[in-house]
């Protein structure tokens, strides 16, 4: 196994040595952090989606359920429920 000795260098070296390698660590926290976050927001989107999709479904349901049962023909149910779906995306 290969020693370095630090001691033996000049101090000027010391310090771009350290300071290489602090910026080292500051890049791979850095590329953790992005890769955190983005699966993050990638979740919150999915999340999000799953919400629209959910309202949109529950509007069309109850508008079916109002035409199956009279209270609004066919054609307005589909038109409402059309018109509200838009409404909550």
């Amino acid at each position: 196994m290969m020693h370095l000795k630090l001691s033996g260098l000049p101090v000027a070296w010391r310090l771009h040595l350290a300071t290489l390698a602090a910026l080292a660590a500051l890049a791979v926290l850095s590329g953790v952090s992005y890769v955190i976050e983005s699966h993050r927001i990638e979740q919150a989107r999915i999340e999000t989606l799953r919400a629209v999709a959910a309202s949109a479904t529950s509007i069309v349901a109850g508008y079916a359920a109002d035409a199956q049962a009279g209270r609004v023909g066919e054609a307005d149910a589909k038109r409402l429920a059309l018109t509200m779906a838009r409404q909550s995306a």
